[in-house]
């Protein structure tokens, strides 16, 4: 038997050809053949279940990942629109100050008439 085969029939729950089919036997004595067929069902059933955990577990940590990036997104571009807005309010109230002091100079001119 070549190795390679070998390996793939030893993933079933890490056991061989020889321990499934003696443990087929022993079930089919002890439980009768309908009941270990609706119990072969059953395993199939929570098999294909299991196989979707690992598939589920992945998309719930890439969705995660996603959302955890776009919260960070969200701060840098919360951070970027503060440091704007406050250069903006720096920006207005120079302005304010400049026109400011050319409404005292034009005060002074009137006076002067």
């Amino acid at each position: 038997m070549d190795v390679r085969n070998a390996k793939p029939l030893r993933d079933i729950l890490g056991l061989g050809p020889a321990e499934i089919a003696i443990t087929l036997v022993v079930g089919l004595v002890l439980f009768g053949p309908e009941t270990l067929k609706s119990l072969s069902k059953d395993v199939g059933k929570a098999a294909a279940e299991l196989k979707e955990i690992p598939k589920t577990f992945k998309e719930g940590m890439e969705e995660g990942a996603e959302s955890s990036q776009v919260a960070k997104m969200k701060a840098i571009a919360a951070e970027k629109k503060k440091k704007r807005d406050a250069k903006k309010a720096e920006k207005d109230e120079e302005e304010d100050e400049d026109d400011e002091d050319d409404d005292d100079d034009d005060g002074d001119d009137d006076e002067d008439d």
